[in-house]
């Protein structure tokens, strides 16, 4: 089928919005009766929903219109729709990336324009997800993430030119990504004798899920071009440590009493603090420019004397079961959360409240390839941990004790508890247990604070 205006393309999809894949392909019957490695959801919307036979031309789905299609599947995150994984935009062949104009490219050319088809993954089965909503993506009336995009896309072209294709990781964009494509095979590069794995282009979940939001829940952002001494052009990061270094070595106490709110650990306390720094008088939490590059931002307590990290640095809990489903590291949920953290460290005494505490000098890190195969060497001991969860009193018959993987046979990451109390627990694997997540290693973080 051919599509000669957009409004052909909005009519088919308003069609399909409530229904379900069932529905979409014309009932549980039909559905039964296509080919093993054919029901993939977005194959199944692309070709019964809008008579796109499944291919992988170079040219958009929508031809002659020139708009490509991409479905976006949502979970739910208390009680809000986020995007549940990265994008595809197309595979990478690394020669002739090697030798293209990004005004010319193969990627920007699929990334022009884009309809997504939004729909609500449903876990337990995947043919009932529902089609939740259609809209158009348009780069180029998005200057700035265009600007982004076109950075990323000449840094990992750099990558290739200079034979250091096998070094690329998604660690290395802002929004979007060089990830790991198919089951991640070793390719020839052109300017190197080392073989490099398979990728594709990808837009980060960080960058769709502020598309999203920004489409769906009508978010607003406050945004860094809000502020009278941001220019365009100017690098992020430099901005935020530039302003953050100003008040280093200032009393903690003082500092609050400035900007009129507590520097806490927390992830609210922390976007709030860092808002205040930069000069935002509202409430809100999110900045568009810090939300689309994916950085988190934490505030660690540090021992003044040894310049250690007085606690480890945890991060959301998933359940068991949903770091099983994870099939490779580069697509993992703690992969996104590792992609670049802004350290804030505070140099204070044993307790939370020390008045003499002080602001130390804030950070950027992202994980370099080294350290990036070490974590996923961990994260892969830690899934064949829980595939074999055991959970056991300790000697006193007072704890519960468990296999998972300890920080003293660790070099990046363990596993402990995140729980409310010990009897906030999960059993998603079949054994009930303190609710769990990962933890960065206090000594691995007091060695990137100590290098500052």
């Amino acid at each position: 089928m051919q599509y000669f205006s957009l409004e052909q393309i909005k009519d088919k999809a308003d069609a399909l919005i409530g229904k379900d894949i069932y529905a979409i392909v014309g009932g549980e019957e039909n559905l039964s009766k296509l080919k093993s490695g054919k029901g993939n959801v977005g194959n199944l919307i692309e070709r019964y929903g809008f008579g796109i036979p499944n291919n992988s031309f170079r040219e958009p789905d929508f031809m002659p219109v020139g708009i490509e299609l991409k479905v976006l599947p949502l979970k739910s995150v208390k009680s809000k729709f986020t995007p549940k994984e990265r994008t595809k935009i197309c595979s990478i062949n690394y020669k002739e990336l090697a030798e293209e104009l990004w005004a010319k490219s193969h990627c920007k050319y699929k990334l022009n324009k884009i309809f997504f088809v939004a729909y609500i993954h449903d876990f337990e089965d995947c043919y009932a997800s529902e089609v939740m909503d259609c809209f158009l993506y348009d780069l180029e009336n998005r200057y700035n993430d265009h600007r982004v995009i076109k950075a990323d896309w000449n840094r990992i072209k750099d990558m290739i030119v200079d034979g250091l294709a096998h070094e690329i990781s998604e660690s290395h964009s802002d929004c979007l990504a060089a990830s790991t494509s198919g089951s991640g095979r070793l390719l020839g590069q052109p300017f190197s004798s080392e073989k490099a794995k398979e990728r594709s282009f990808s837009l980060k979940p960080s960058y769709t899920k502020v598309i999203w939001q920004e489409r769906k829940q009508k978010k607003n952002y406050d945004s860094l071009f809000d502020l009278p001494d941001f220019v365009e052009g100017q690098d992020v990061r430099s901005y935020l440590l530039v302003r953050l270094h100003q008040f280093e070595g200032m009393s903690i106490v003082e500092l609050s009493s400035m900007l009129g709110v507590s520097l806490k650990s927390g992830k609210s306390a922390s976007s709030f603090f860092l808002r205040r720094v930069l000069g935002f008088k509202t409430k809100k939490l999110d900045i568009r420019e810090l939300a689309l590059l994916g950085i988190n931002i934490r505030v660690v307590p540090v021992n003044p004397e040894t310049r250690n990290l007085r606690e480890s640095g945890s991060f959301p809990h998933p359940t068991l079961q949903n770091i099983l489903d994870e099939t490779c590291f580069e697509e993992s949920k703690l992969f996104n959360y590792l992609s670049e953290i802004l350290f804030v460290p505070v140099y204070r005494g044993a307790s939370s409240k020390d008045p003499n505490a002080i602001l130390g000098r804030a950070c950027f890190w992202t994980p370099s390839t080294e350290e990036l195969r070490g974590i996923s060497d961990e994260w892969e001991r830690a899934r064949d941990d829980i595939s074999q969860l055991k959970v056991w009193k300790s000697t006193c018959g007072k704890y519960n004790v468990n296999n998972l993987l300890k920080s003293s046979d660790s070099n990046f990451i363990h596993m402990r508890p995140h729980a409310r109390n010990s009897l906030d627990t999960e059993k998603s694997v079949g054994k009930e247990i303190t609710k769990q997540s990962f933890w960065l290693n206090s000594k691995f973080v007091s060695e990137i604070i100590k290098k500052i």
